[in-house]
């Protein structure tokens, strides 16, 4: 079957190299159209070559001051993309013939997505939400799922990662037409662990965690900024491990950093097998009271996905992530906590921490894109025929 997948290639991009491998892995014959408007390649890293059309390639018609006014009247729908771009994805689409169009993700496709069902080719286009909303204030919100209403009902089938999103798009889009599937982003087994490492807390018997998020730490990108929350983990005695470069933060001991994993030794399994020295994945987000939620209740984020794949218990507060709160219950692989006493005592019961290890551990093949495949593979059969 042929599969052509539409999305933004990324220089990090772990989320694109697992869909397509695991297509590839599966007997699709997959092609690619990049919207990346600043990075293009004709390869993704531990992949190789397939066959790439960057769209934005000979020239990005939202550059520019003039640029960003046009993208923001077509966010609001008040044009529907260029000639010259719609021509060459035109042109692609017809040179690899598909059988069916994969989305991904949420809401910064729509103006490509818009653009081929203008075309009117006949050819099914699936949608992978991932992460919708994606903006983070109310009118920006309201803006988007205004922009989705006018092309959902157009597009074949979507695909949400938890029933929360499913549940949301339903009641506040409410699409009549299309399949609709909810399944999680899974990873395949080459991202998971080569090995168990011993646990750094069995050296200095203090709780270790790690967090996997943006540590470019700023008071301009608030949603990210954790700052003050690393500060009460240090004050309680709890190491905290961050990725580089983990920027406006004070030295101390508790405070660890590491270097960046690039996408190709995520893709060998190094991250999740040094992952698997800590007691838990940190799962946070600096919530601020003008920020609309949305779309932190729906989706279920990369540094959550990254500790499923790794098998080590997950670390979230409460009533902050409600699709990963839901599923760390429901197969009991972490720790809820209130605030930082709470978390602190939890992470010090090492008969329940050794429960929640085993569990990570014993769940890990329901979380494998090898195990789940079939899912999405019978749900793309239907929509075809």
């Amino acid at each position: 079957m042929k599969i052509l997948y539409l999305g933004a290639i990324m220089p990090q991009n772990f989320h694109e190299q697992n869909t397509i491998f695991t297509f590839l892995k599966h007997g699709y014959e997959v092609s690619v159209i990049n919207v990346n408007r600043c990075y293009f390649t004709d390869e993704i890293t531990g992949i190789g070559k397939v066959e790439i059309c960057n769209i934005y390639e000979d020239g990005d018609p939202y550059k520019g001051k003039i640029g960003r006014i046009y993208w923001e009247l077509n966010n609001l729908g008040l044009i529907k993309g260029y000639k010259d771009i719609k021509d060459k994805m035109n042109r692609f689409i017809k040179k690899v013939n598909p059988d069916i169009i994969y989305c991904f993700f949420g809401s910064g496709i729509f103006n490509e997505m818009n653009m081929i069902l203008e075309m009117k080719l006949g050819i099914p286009l699936i949608h992978n939400l991932l992460c919708y909303p994606v903006a983070l204030s109310y009118q920006s919100v309201k803006r988007e799922n205004r922009q989705y209403s006018k092309i959902i009902n157009s597009i074949s089938g979507r695909i949400y990662p938890a029933e929360t999103m499913f549940n949301y798009v339903k009641g506040g889009i409410n699409p009549n037409k299309g399949v609709d599937i909810i399944l999680m982003e899974y990873f395949s087994e080459k991202y998971f662990p080569h090995k168990r490492l011993p646990l750094l807390s069995s050296v200095n018997n203090e709780p270790h965690l790690i967090f996997l998020g943006r540590t470019d730490f700023s008071s301009n990108r608030l949603i990210d900024d954790i700052r003050e929350h690393i500060l009460e983990f240090v004050k309680a005695g709890i190491h905290i491990h961050l990725r580089a470069p983990a920027t406006n933060l004070p030295q101390n001991k508790y405070i660890h950093i590491f270097p960046t994993f690039d996408s190709s030794r995520t893709f060998n399994g190094e991250l999740s097998t040094f992952m698997t020295q800590f007691d838990g994945c940190l799962v946070l987000y600096n919530f601020v009271s003008r920020y609309c939620k949305d779309r932190f209740y729906n989706t279920l984020p990369s540094r959550f996905l990254f500790g499923m794949t790794t098998s080590i218990p997950i670390v979230l507060p409460e009533k902050s992530l409600i699709s990963c709160e839901e599923m760390v219950k429901q197969y009991n692989i972490g720790l809820i906590y209130r605030d930082v006493d709470d978390l602190k005592e939890k992470l010090y019961d090492r008969t329940t921490m050794e429960i929640l290890r085993k569990n990570a551990l014993t769940n890990y093949k329901n979380f494998t894109y090898e195990n789940n495949f079939y899912k999405l593979d019978n749900w793309i059969k239907k929509i075809i025929t």
